[in-house]
């Protein structure tokens, strides 16, 4: 069962099912199967897929597993290959870039490593899923008929949370990380109101905040996250409270040799 949880899981998911595909035929043709997408829309979802070359080295280096470092340094490029050719074009055959037996199960390795040391989060299953896109859409749905917020507020909000809907769907590329970011996005659109307090007291935005830590609490894994998702209710009342004034100078000094009060030494 693949790992979807950290981005050596799937890695290894996306390019076994690259396996799969004729190997006779053209890279280009390959990924399209693959990422369910004309082939010509193929360049501008791969960005995503090389991003998990780099989120692989990222998670390896905080994992603080020193036995993990040297797999991911020796076949990096071979993982890479495939995604971006560099002495192959995509029209070029499949079998031309694979990675050989060795390198995927580096890779497979890895991700179990990095599932059992260092997981982002819980991975739903499809029912869970689907579930969670039709709260989303219906969540879309009021938000568009919503009239307790301004309409530049609304407009980010539906596009947000649109991004959200989206990450849910590309869960299996940009994992529970990339759900969470789109997330809180959804929470830094109401900075930009007029008036941040009254956005973030009206009943959509309790609704917005409602359904994303219902979706977010079916993703989390651990007491730290759970608290990263209570600390949420604290993030909009800090940022429209405005920057905090600086304390006034007292007329009376400390006395000779020490600071005025409210100021530090240095």
């Amino acid at each position: 069962m693949p790992y979807y949880d950290n981005p050596a899981g799937r890695l290894h998911d996306l390019l076994s099912r690259l396996a799969e595909q004729p190997h006779t035929g053209s890279v280009v043709g390959a990924w399209a199967g693959v990422l369910e997408v004309e082939e010509a829309d193929v360049v501008v979802h791969l960005g995503r897929v090389a991003e998990l070359v780099r989120q692989i080295q990222e998670a390896v280096d905080q994992a603080g597993e020193p036995a993990l470092l040297a797999p991911v340094q020796r076949f990096r490029a071979d993982w890479t290959r495939p995604i971006f050719p560099q002495n192959q074009p995509f029209s070029a055959q499949l079998l031309k870039v694979l990675p050989d037996e060795t390198a995927m199960e580096a890779l497979d390795l890895v991700s179990a490593q990095l599932h059992s040391i260092a997981p982002e989060g819980k991975v739903p299953d499809e029912d869970e899923l689907a579930q969670l896109k039709s709260e989303l859409r219906e969540l879309i749905d009021n938000v568009q008929a919503a009239s307790d917020i301004p309409p530049e507020v609304k407009h980010l909000f539906i596009s947000h949370l649109r991004s959200v809907e989206q990450a849910i769907e590309h869960l299996k590329v940009g994992g529970p990380n990339a759900i969470r970011h789109a997330m809180e996005a959804v929470i830094g659109s109401v900075v930009y109101a007029e008036d941040p307090a009254a956005v973030a007291k009206s009943q959509t935005f309790r609704n917005v905040m409602a359904t994303l830590l219902i979706i977010w609490s079916v993703f989390s894994s651990g007491p730290e996250i759970q608290q990263s998702i209570e600390a949420w209710r604290d993030i909009v009342p800090a940022l429209s409270a405005g920057p905090e004034q600086p304390p006034q100078r007292s007329s009376d000094s400390g006395g000779p040799g020490q600071p005025p009060q409210g100021s530090g030494s240095e």
